[in-house]
């Protein structure tokens, strides 16, 4: 349950991180370009390898907690790497499949990425920009993590005081309830001698008031 509610924390704030990431994408991609398309092609291309690279890496996460793994494995790294590694693969074989099918127009590449891409230097270039894909989306993630874990330790913090203070009140009642019966039933017997009709009326109070303190005392702490 604890991780469930991590997780969800990660969904939400990994939207809001790689739609932030669009935003600047957008706004640098606006003052170096001047064709619209250029624009909105490098805007989508931002927020789906982003927002896909956290999605992968959730899902990864998701798969470790379940099967009860240690979710901060180096294997877990390098595994999210390749996973976003194949992902770019993926996106740059998809673009370059819809310029060739007529679906999007050719100034959306720059000629300079597709000499990259189509020499020796993609075996480099490609798993890099995945690494650093996946590496800013780790560190973010475990960034959120982390700050989650800290919450929780608050709350049980919180929680723990506050059965140490009942605890607390418990003991010193224990303590104080025995002494008044004591003295209670000293008074009673006192009066018994001297004032049986006030001894009556004594006891019967008496009675009361110990019926309303158990009666009226619950609570869930032990």
């Amino acid at each position: 349950m604890e991780y469930r509610i991590a997780i969800d924390d990660l969904k939400r704030y990994s939207l809001k991180f790689s739609v932030l990431i669009t935003l600047t994408a957008f706004v640098s991609t606006l003052i170096m370009e001047s064709d619209y398309r250029i624009i909105c092609f490098r805007t989508i291309m931002a927020f789906l390898h982003f927002y896909g690279a956290f999605y992968l890496n959730i899902q990864l996460l998701a798969a470790f907690v379940k099967r009860n793994k240690d979710y901060r494995s180096h294997f877990r790294f390098l595994l999210g790497v390749g996973l976003t590694t194949i992902f770019v693969i993926f996106s740059f074989v998809l673009t370059q499949f819809l310029i060739n099918k007529g679906y999007l127009p050719n100034v959306v590449t720059d000629d300079r990425m597709q000499e990259v891409l189509y020499s020796r230097k993609a075996f480099l270039f490609i798993p890099f920009v995945g690494f650093v894909i996946f590496a800013i989306v780790h560190f973010f993630q475990q960034f959120v993590i982390l700050a989650y874990a800290t919450k929780q330790s608050e709350i049980e913090l919180v929680r723990l005081q506050s059965a140490n203070a009942e605890t607390t009140n418990q003991l010193l009642k224990q303590q104080i309830q025995p002494h008044f019966l004591f003295n209670a039933l000293n008074t009673l017997n006192s009066l018994i001698k001297k004032q049986p009709e006030l001894a009556n009326d004594y006891l019967l109070h008496l009675s009361d008031f110990l019926r309303a303190s158990i009666t009226g005392h619950r609570t869930d702490t032990v």
